[in-house]
């Protein structure tokens, strides 16, 4: 909702812009319309609603089609802004001149708040003096647009008619005589005066010199009798040919001086006809195409047979240019010698003009570059890594030119300053742009010391970024002098030292960091030089353990110490110093400074501080620790002794729940249901339920087993000291549970085939049972109904091999391990009972055995085989 107040000052700002008769209107420093009257609304061909708000350089850009002048705007806003000086131009804009004033309003607190454009159509002013000009011209275009001199003169040697270059040469510079007589002119008068009386036209050149010009200038006059209003005149023209003359008298001297340098340069002369294509060569170009003089024609084709294959295609392009369009000739190219040497060359020629202003030959020079070559291309490798070594440290490249107080930036160092290249002044005051608060007067004051001063610059800083971002940057810059060794200017760079600036800070923080730890350890702590034995530093703890002050021990071997009480071990702690061997805990017997020996683990580190080599040495008193060890290690081995036997029953006791809870819920689950649908067909009145109680029978049979088991279990567990094994036949132990999972289950068909002999093995049979009769009841759950289950036995070398496969869809290897796992059951155990225990269960009793127990599918079955360690002869029971 828009204040009232502010409602009322756009009011009178209206009132105070529609006074104007010019387009006025207010902006911010965005350039975004504050308020307009309607002459700005008809400049720009809109309603005076629609130009509030808007972005005055898009509206420019819209009516005079040109985003040159938005720009030019927009920068005359910027600088208007940053000086608080207000700002006159004058805009041609097509055949229309436009008076754009753009003055700054001031707030109450004297800061620049928005601003007042004024824009004039001074068109019809300006054309007006444009055809003033035009026609001020026009008059004297005849007489000043001439090459010389031209002058009327009357027949009494009056001059009626002069242009400037005639005026200032009769009466030189800075004369404000209007009237010119002949005396004036006394070296010409003879001629003026011999025309007039003779009638006769003359061409002469003529030595003059202009007063108090000092000048000497050689004009060629020609001189014509006419007559005006029956009046006889003298009409002339001079042309100064002075530098013709000076021409030709230079002309003799540098034909001299051409060849002395020529023979110097070893350079040659060359001319060419592009017509004809007709070439002479000097001397010396022979040699610079490696070849004998006048050994064969010189022609433009041995020109191009001799350039290098690779640069012939682009120079012959650059000479039928030169020759097409009539200019001079410029051009590099190899050649190669006959030798096989390659040699750069630079042929530099001019056009030659008939007197009908046709081409009629070139007239040049070749000079042999290679040299300069060669110094380029190590100049652009070294140019490129500069450039490469800038790149890798993130560093950029600036020049202070002190004269003009001009600094150049490269593109990194305003990227490392945080601004777009170009967006700020570039004066000495640019390096202090975004500096950091705390740093920014210290940093402008180190520069501008080392400028006074002519020394280097080197200055390291904050800088602040517009995201907020605080970055370090180091800036180092060598002074210039020229050849009066005056300071001109600096040159440098500027590196983003963030990261070091981190790692110092991290440094300092570790270092006070370690001497807090080093000197309040607990451990005695102690650096030596590994070189001398010197002690270099020792902590409180290592002074009150041996009872000596810093004043005794530091800076002194601590071999004459005596602290160690056996020569033996320390001979064997110098040994080791000298091998650099880390030493770890050794058992080490002390002399303190009162004489009383203590008990010390020994350690030793080696390290490397200022390319010294140190041995951090580690002790700790155990003296008192050693009278405590042997019960410590009684009381450690009494609880892990107990603890494991805790461990143990836990194991046992959660496996016993957990075959429990599996095997009691299935049969549980059999009785429920059956007992549901004997409920339901009595209510529908069939009586007939003896298949139902078959069902049931069976599942009571198999919790009654599941019972037993579990009561010789609880038995095991509560006895869990003596756990009995015996050998036994295993055939007879699967046959067993093959007849009860058929008495259980008579609707599905069961293939059973079985080769063990009287094979024997130790082990529960009991636990045995259950693996097996799990594995019948997880091939009967997790198969089609009335598919057969085959159940194959037989020994492999000193195994029981037993595989009891079933129909099912594929599974895959990870899957298939994941079955044996607690709680885990496969993908297709929907609406099937189980807890996902049978697996798991089969496993951990198989391994108790020492046996194994693998799963393996195909497309349409999966085979579960378990082997068990066979014996070769029955043995009585034994206890283990």
């Amino acid at each position: 909702m828009t204040h009232p107040a502010d409602n009322q000052s756009d009011t009178t700002d209206f009132a105070l812009l529609e006074s104007f008769v010019e387009a006025v209107f207010l902006i911010d420093m965005k350039g975004c319309i504050l308020n307009a009257n309607s002459s700005f609304a008809r400049e720009f061909g809109k309603c005076r609603n629609e130009c509030i708000g808007a972005d005055i350089h898009a509206l420019i850009v819209t009516r005079f089609n040109s985003s040159a002048l938005a720009e030019k705007f927009k920068t005359k806003i910027e600088s208007v802004f940053y000086s608080g000086k207000r700002a006159v131009s004058e805009e041609q804009i097509n055949d229309t001149y436009r008076k754009i004033t753009i003055n700054p309003v001031l707030s109450p607190e004297k800061e620049i708040e928005r601003l007042l454009v004024i824009i004039e159509d001074i068109s019809e002013q300006r054309h007006t003096d444009i055809q003033c000009k035009k026609e001020h011209s026009l008059k004297n275009a005849v007489l000043d647009m001439m090459p010389g001199c031209a002058a009327a003169l009357d027949a009494e040697g009056r001059l009626l008619v002069w242009n400037q270059f005639a005026r200032k040469l009769i009466l030189g510079k800075g004369t404000n005589k209007k009237n010119v007589s002949a005396d004036d002119f006394f070296p010409v008068k003879e001629i003026f005066l011999d025309i007039l009386s003779t009638g006769k036209e003359n061409n002469s050149e003529v030595k003059m010199s202009p007063p108090g010009t000092g000048e000497e200038l050689w004009i060629a006059t020609r001189g014509k009798r006419i007559t005006i209003n029956g009046q006889q005149c003298v009409v002339a023209v001079g042309i100064d040919i002075t530098e013709q003359k000076q021409a030709e008298k230079e002309t003799e001297k540098s034909r001299t001086r051409l060849t002395m340098a020529l023979e110097a340069a070893k350079a040659g002369v060359w001319e060419w006809n592009p017509k004809t294509g007709e070439s002479i060569w000097s001397d010396e170009i022979w040699a610079l195409y490696g070849l004998e003089p006048c050994c064969k024609k010189t022609s433009f084709e041995l020109f191009a047979s001799s350039i290098h294959p690779d640069d012939r295609k682009s120079t012959l392009e650059t000479l039928q240019a030169a020759a097409e369009n009539e200019t001079d000739l410029n051009t590099e190219y190899r050649v190669c010698h006959p030798n096989g040497s390659v040699h750069w060359l630079m042929s530099r020629g001019k056009p030659l003009f008939d007197s009908k202003g046709k081409i009629e030959r070139y007239l040049g020079t070749i000079i042999d570059i290679t040299e300069r070559k060669k110094m380029e291309q190590a100049l652009a490798e070294s140019k490129k890594r500069f450039t490469f070594a800038l790149e890798a440290t993130n560093a950029g490249v600036w020049e202070w030119d002190l004269k003009a107080d001009n600094v150049f930036w490269s593109d990194r160092i305003w990227a490392l300053y945080g601004l777009e290249p170009d967006s700020l002044p570039t004066d000495h005051k640019l390096c202090q742009s975004t500096v950091h608060r705390a740093d920014k007067d210290k940093t402008f004051q180190a520069v501008m010391s080392a400028a006074s001063k002519e020394i280097e610059i080197n200055v390291e800083y904050r800088v602040c970024h517009p995201d907020g971002s605080i970055r370090w940057l180091a800036c180092r810059g060598m002074p210039l002098t020229d050849a009066d060794h005056n300071l001109t200017r600096y040159i440098g760079t500027v590196m983003d030292i963030t990261e070091r600036k981190a790692l110092d800070t991290s440094l300092k923080e570790n270092e006070l960091r370690f001497r807090s730890i080093f000197d309040h350890a607990p451990l005695a702590i102690s650096i030596e030089d590994v070189e001398t034995g010197t002690l270099i530093d020792a902590n409180t703890s290592w002074l009150s353990l041996l009872g000596y002050s810093e004043e005794e021990v530091i800076d002194k071997p601590v071999s004459h110490l005596g602290v160690y009480a056996d020569i033996s071990e320390s001979e064997y702690i110098s040994a080791a110093f000298e091998k650099r061997e880390k030493i770890s805990n050794k058992p080490v017997v002390l002399r303190k400074r009162n004489g009383e020996m203590i008990n010390v683990l020994y350690s030793s580190e080696f390290i490397t501080l200022n390319e010294q080599a140190l041995a951090l040495v580690m002790m700790t008193d155990v003296t008192l620790q050693k009278t405590q060890q042997q019960n410590i290690n009684q009381l450690e081995k009494a609880v892990a002794d107990r603890t494991k036997q805790l461990q143990e029953e836990v194991k046992r006791l959660q496996r016993f729940l957990s075959m429990i809870s599996h095997e009691y819920r299935t049969p549980l689950a059999i009785i429920r249901t059956n007992l549901d649908l004997v409920t339901m067909k009595n209510k529908m009145g069939d009586f007939s339920n003896k298949e139902e109680f078959f069902k049931i029978n069976r599942a009571i049979n198999r919790l009654v087993e599941v019972l037993e088991e579990s009561i010789q279990e609880s038995r095991i567990s509560e006895s869990h000291k003596k756990s009995t094994l015996t050998q036994f036949q295993i055939a007879p132990v699967i046959t067993s549970q093959v007849e009860v999972f058929r008495n259980m289950w008579l609707e599905r068909p069961v293939k059973y085939s079985e080769c063990l002999n009287r094979c024997v093995m130790i082990g529960e049979q009991s636990q045995i049972k259950f693996a097996i009769f799990n594995l019948l009841d997880n091939a009967r759950k997790y198969s089609p109904k009335d598919s057969t289950i085959e159940i194959e036995c037989c020994s492999e070398a000193s195994d029981a091999v037993i595989k009891i496969r079933n129909q099912g869809n594929r599974v895959s290897p990870d899957e298939v391990e994941k079955f044996f796992e607690k709680y885990q059951r496969g993908r297709n155990s929907v609406n099937t009972a189980g807890a996902g225990l049978g697996l798991w269960l089969v496993r951990n009793i198989i391994d108790q055995h020492h046996g194994s127990v693998t799963l393996s599918t195909s497309d349409s079955e999966i085979e579960a085989t378990v082997r068990l360690p066979l014996v070769k002869t029955i043995a009585p029971s034994y206890e283990q």
